[in-house]
């Protein structure tokens, strides 16, 4: 029987550790390049940010060895928010954020921008409420990212 000694695990933990961060680098890179290429870098803000035809949009790349990061796209007024969460697999998650009457909301919705969660009234109320408002978002994003 081999003898597994502490520089053998030393040598495999560096080794799974290197490798965990070059697919975290490679999937950052290639997942949020074409959004960064559309929203670049702002330096006054230190951010990917852009104002543009009455909307803001920004892409927040995934935090060190985390795989989740989102694009942002606001009106000026800032009343409306929607964030797009692109998914490892493909494919999209989406939540509506609403300011009114000093509160913040927090949806989670559809591609179709249905509630997820079909038995809160309160959400279908306002995202049904806000439906104009959160089409012409989600178009603007897909003109600005090409989501669909």
């Amino acid at each position: 029987m081999k003898k597994i000694t502490w520089k053998k695990v030393a040598i495999m933990v560096v080794a799974v550790f290197a490798l965990w961060n070059t697919v975290w680098f490679g999937y950052c890179y290639f997942k949020y390049s074409p959004y960064t290429e559309k929203v670049p870098m702002n330096e006054e803000f230190d951010t990917y940010f852009k104002q543009e035809d009455g909307f803001s949009y920004s892409v927040k790349k995934p935090d060190y060895l985390r795989f989740e990061g989102n694009l942002a796209i606001s009106d000026y007024e800032d009343t409306t928010s929607l964030i797009i969460w692109p998914l490892v697999t493909g494919g999209y998650e989406y939540g509506f954020m609403l300011h009114e009457d000093n509160q913040q909301y927090e949806f989670y919705v559809d591609e179709e921008l249905k509630p997820i969660d079909s038995s809160d009234d309160f959400a279908i109320q306002k995202i049904n409420q806000y439906k104009p408002e959160l089409e012409a978002l989600l178009d603007k994003a897909d003109q600005m990212w090409s989501l669909q």
